[in-house]
């Protein structure tokens, strides 16, 4: 925000408050209440909303909607580049919560693929310019007539980003000035070959300046934010990721693997900027005015629905849903349910199907679709290649009635009598099998939920367990490429000898992956059963155990079949993608393969990935003078949120707020035995996240969800006239001046 005032002049620089919450994944597979979000009080949205509204009707907005900033972002605005994103592992490593294998996987695995994945996908329209390190800017809190008189202290652990300290040569110079001249610090070297620096960290517990919060609940994956932009064009420059333990058990297990990245890259794309109060500082890359300058909208609110409407976004998900009707799908469906930090700030999950940047998911490999790469794009801070086979359409069911009706009269949802019985069925796309049930924020519906058994497409369930190999065999199953769900009216039984040499005894669920070849106008779809291809007539069953010529089967029914239709592999893709994609319909009526998070290529058989040591943040050189030489971290979170008790500033920690811009403060010092000094005499303090990203376990397999984390609020130092709480526990607080006091919790 920008402050005015008659004695003061200048500009701050953009800083950014995210201290509210933390965005995250809320991706839920469970089929009970401990699997939804839970939803913030309407009255505090509401009074949240408001609050905002009323401190930025106060504050100029010429340095963010002005031609000026337009102007200056034109000129820093270049050819598109590979966007780059460098990683400080320091935190991590510092805190000692992971053990020597969690550390290395998270290093030589996980993250290299996940930046891999984003750098292969995105180009930034506001590179680092050739030849210069990459470097922070500080965060000013008080500007005269000549520029900045006071920096926040990054020394201060409150300026953290979330859980991660900044690395002080990251930094730029402090170039404070008087009346009469400026003087400028030393600065950091700045990083080279970057565009983002992403902060990871593994903690479970939070420390604030009024303690130490749990935040890694034990069913919590990761949180993730931004925590600085720049000044000019807006972007994201840092953030924080950070990763909870229950994330990383299975490391070893490489069928978990592509769940994992995933999280990662979701989390990766909320640092990068897909959060809803991030949505108002979009600029239109045309002329580098924001999109609130050239009066048009970014979000459009319905009735129950909040829609992403800038174009690409709207020509996407108009594609993607086979729906032009604007009545009906004006832009991009943003979640309605579920915490702030999950409504909002992610895709409607009962539209787009299974996109990685929903709120929750069916517990299948997610898609990065055309809706999230437009969504990118339209920020002006990106660029994404919308034609690719990256974008493929993605919501494929049907027309317009796929949007507008209830769920319970469309075909790829199950019944109410088979979530309550948790039958286990074939997902609509023969890929997956589950247990039907109700995922959070899918709007009651019931759908299919998948678990990493029930992936046919996934031949790494076998790669950590020799008899989970065996008994699939014995089972006659296959997985891989080509590999489809076939349900069972009675499942398969077999004995078989285990590695140890044990004999046991192997029950199929009531459904099961099979090898298919066949074409989608066959009458019957073919199944391969232990080397030998069967036919199997749709709708018929086939009784394997009265058939003597699969001796191992001691009994096993295999139907009814399903249409070759629905189920067999389609020919117009390669290879079936490999088992690392789904093969989808285009727009253009053909079939294309999109891949998963983490390969690429026609057929999807290339893993993306990049040497570890590639990802990791290098100086771009010496240690700046009196820092304590390399390796030195201080903190710094660039972000402060406002609100003034009569002729005293304090600030207030909103939700997921954006302090846009800092400028001239009309008060000037406090006077003498009146608040302490007031801000900006005091350092203000921060508000701790209140949601976290979370996994419930659920049969042995991870599901997804939300939990709250306890309502967290301040007290400025020295403060003796606010009240502490704020507007919390939906219960307004007030100082004895009538303002607000403290911050805002749940």
């Amino acid at each position: 925000m920008a402050l005015r005032s008659a004695t003061l002049t200048g500009r701050a620089p953009l800083m950014l408050l995210l201290l509210g919450a933390l965005a995250a994944l809320c991706a839920t597979g469970a089929a009970h209440a401990d699997g939804q979000c839970a939803s913030n009080h309407p009255t505090i949205q509401l009074r949240t909303r408001e609050l905002i509204d009323a401190q930025l009707a106060t504050f100029s907005h010429e340095e963010i909607h002005g031609e000026e900033a337009a102007s200056r972002r034109r000129r820093m605005q270049s050819s598109s580049r590979p966007f780059r994103i460098k990683v400080d592992f320091s935190r991590m490593d510092d805190a000692g919560g992971l053990t020597p294998q969690e550390s290395a996987y998270v290093k030589e695995e996980l993250l290299p693929a996940a930046v891999a994945t984003i750098s292969e996908l995105v180009q930034t329209r506001f590179p680092t310019p050739p030849g210069q390190p990459f470097k922070l800017p500080q965060g000013c809190l008080e500007r005269g007539v000549a520029g900045c008189t006071r920096y926040a202290d990054i020394s201060d652990p409150q300026y953290n980003c979330f859980f991660a300290p900044h690395n002080i040569e990251y930094f730029g110079p402090k170039r404070v000035c008087d009346t009469v001249s400026c003087t400028e610090s030393a600065e950091g070297p700045g990083v080279l070959d970057a565009d983002f620096i992403v902060y990871v960290s593994a903690e479970d517990v939070l420390s604030t300046p009024s303690g130490r919060t749990r935040i890694c609940q034990e069913s919590t994956l990761a949180v993730a934010a931004p925590c600085i932009l720049d000044d000019v064009t807006l972007r994201p420059l840092a953030g924080n990721i950070n990763l909870c333990s229950l994330v990383l058990q299975g490391n070893n297990d490489p069928s978990l693997f592509g769940a994992q990245l995933d999280v990662v890259v979701h989390e990766l794309l909320h640092a990068m900027g897909f959060t809803f109060q991030l949505l108002d500082l979009f600029i239109n890359p045309a002329d580098g005015r924001t999109y609130k300058a050239r009066g048009e909208k970014v979000i459009e609110e319905r009735p129950g629905r909040t829609f992403v409407v800038t174009p690409n976004v709207k020509a996407a998900t108009q594609q993607q849903l086979a729906c032009s009707t604007d009545a009906l799908l004006p832009g991009g469906p943003l979640e309605n349910d579920g915490t702030d930090s999950t409504a909002g700030s992610h895709w409607e999950t009962r539209l787009l199907v299974n996109e990685l940047m929903n709120g929750a998911n069916d517990g299948r490999r997610q898609i990065l679709s055309r809706a999230t790469l437009a969504l990118l794009k339209d920020s002006g801070w990106y660029d994404t290649d919308l034609t690719g086979p990256q974008n493929i359409v993605i919501g494929y069911r049907g027309t317009c009635s796929f949007v507008a009706d209830n769920c319970d009269d469309l075909p790829g949802f199950c019944s109410d009598r088979d979530a309550r019985d948790r039958a286990w069925l074939c997902h609509d796309d023969y890929q997956t099998y589950g247990r039907c049930g109700v995922i959070a924020l899918e709007d009651s519906c019931n759908e299919v939920i998948s678990t990493t058994e029930g992936e046919c497409y996934n031949d790494e369930f076998f790669a950590a367990s020799t008899d989970n190999r065996l008994a699939f065999e014995a089972l006659l199953q296959s997985r891989g490429a080509f590999a489809r769900c076939v349900p069972m009216v009675e499942p398969f039984r077999s004995r078989f000898t285990l590695s140890d040499g044990r004999t046991a005894e192997a029950t199929a669920r009531p459904t099961g992956c099979f090898k298919m070849t066949c074409t989608k106008s066959s009458p019957s779809v073919i199944v391969e059963v232990d080397g030998r291809s069967v036919e199997c007539p749709e709708g018929q069953t086939i009784d394997f155990g009265a058939d003597t010529s699969f001796p191992s089967i001691t009994t096993g029914v295999l139907g009814p079949c399903p249409s070759a239709r629905a189920a067999c592999p389609s020919s117009g893709c390669p290879n079936d993608c490999s088992g690392n994609g789904e093969c989808l319909a285009t727009a253009d009526n053909g079939e294309q393969c999109q891949c998963f998070i983490g390969f690429s290529g026609s057929d999807c058989g290339t893993r993306i990935s990049v040497a570890a040591a590639t990802i990791v943040a290098t100086l771009a050189g010496p240690p700046s003078a009196g820092s304590g030489g390399g390796g030195t971290r201080t903190v710094s979170m660039i972000g402060i949120i406002v609100g003034a008790v009569g002729g005293v500033l304090v600030l207030a920690a909103l939700v997921f707020a954006v302090l846009y811009l800092l400028r001239r403060s009309k008060f000037g010092p406090a006077a003498a035995g009146g608040y302490d000094s007031g801000y900006p005499g005091n350092t203000p303090v921060q508000m701790q996240p209140a949601v976290a990203l979370n996994g419930n376990a659920n049969n042995g397999n991870v599901a997804w969800g939300y939990p709250s984390a306890p309502a967290q609020a301040y007290r400025p130092p020295g403060a003796s006239n606010t009240a502490s709480v704020g507007y919390n526990n939906n219960t307004p607080t007030y100082g004895t001046g009538g303002a607000w006091g403290g911050g805002y919790g749940r």
